[in-house]
């Protein structure tokens, strides 16, 4: 539930700003963490994916919006990852932003498929 998670974070507010309760979560196993993470992130996804339940997913444009921009999500950081220097435009702060951006999964499956949504033609309806 939404309290369970709000708890979780003050939680972890605490653990970073007072010394000694982190050395207690120290001594927590990383196989509970990675149990407690496994579970974080399974629902995190299913709250995610329930917002697909609102989309059309019978409409070939909305499908092909979809799969392209988790696809790409998934390519751009691990491309990103292999070669950490691949976007050079000649400005560093502006190569480092790039990168950045491209990194992270999340904002690149969000930026393309706000782009496509907002570029691809379609009937109104499918676009609701």
């Amino acid at each position: 539930s939404r309290l369970i998670l709000q708890g979780c974070g003050v939680i972890y507010v605490l653990f970073a700003v007072l010394g000694k309760l982190n050395a207690a979560f120290i001594t927590i196993p990383y196989s509970v963490l990675g149990g407690t993470m496994i579970l974080y992130y399974g629902i995190f996804f299913g709250v995610i994916l329930s917002q697909l339940q609102f989309v059309n997913l019978n409409d070939t444009r909305n499908l092909a919006i979809l799969g392209i921009s988790v696809l790409v999500g998934f390519m751009l950081p691990h491309w990103v990852e292999k070669r950490p220097d691949g976007l050079n435009t000649g400005i560093e702060g502006l190569d480092r932003t790039l990168t950045m951006l491209a990194a992270n999964g999340v904002f690149v499956a969000g930026f393309v498929a706000c782009f496509l949504d907002n570029t691809v033609s379609g009937i109104l309806i499918s676009r609701l």
